[in-house]
């Protein structure tokens, strides 16, 4: 585990241990404030042009963590202060969830979560962001509950159930769909 990577671990002591997670327990994610402060100064290095596009895509546990940028993205989008630190996250325009469940975290992200929670226009406290949810009915990892748990934490989600397990598949149907989604939300 000397070179393990990852987007945050669940537990001090078994870095893969998911189970709380899985149990929706909150919980503080370990190495998530640094994950983000990584995402945000890549997308401060983004030019500004309006003709920029970006998206974020995550899958299992990378999905969590797209859960999480895309409440960011949703607070910096309704932010009007350009000294905000959630401005660079106003830069996302859409996410790609796979296979994912709603973030759990409920420790500190350095002063972001009192920004994010004190500035939310939307009384439904939905996120306001494009997002397409992938999911499979024969997932045994993530069950297809937990995705569609996650996609309606978003205020107009799109879904596709590709049917499978825990795994993304590369059909030309799917692939359509992902390309036809991108399209829209830069358009």
């Amino acid at each position: 585990e000397k070179n393990a990577k990852a987007w945050f671990l669940y537990s001090k002591t078994d870095s893969a241990d998911a189970s709380m997670a899985l149990k929706e327990t909150p919980m503080e994610y370990i190495g998530l404030c640094a994950s983000i402060q990584r995402v945000k100064e890549c997308l401060m290095r983004c030019n500004n042009n309006h003709n920029n596009f970006c998206a974020i895509l995550g899958f299992s546990q990378g999905a969590t963590f797209c859960h999480v940028l895309s409440k960011l993205a949703s607070t910096g989008k309704h932010n009007n202060d350009p000294d905000s630190d959630l401005n660079p996250f106003a830069k996302i325009r859409c996410a790609v969830l796979l296979s994912g469940f709603p973030s759990m975290h409920n420790g500190s992200l350095e002063n972001i979560t009192t920004k994010t929670t004190a500035h939310n226009n939307n009384k439904n406290n939905l996120i306001d962001l494009r997002s397409l949810h992938i999911f499979g009915e024969k997932d045994t990892s993530v069950p297809k509950s937990f995705g569609e748990k996650l996609a309606n934490s978003f205020s107009d989600p799109e879904t596709y159930d590709h049917g499978k397990g825990h795994w993304i598949p590369h059909t030309a149907v799917l692939c359509e769909r992902v390309i036809d989604f991108l399209d829209s939300c830069s358009a």
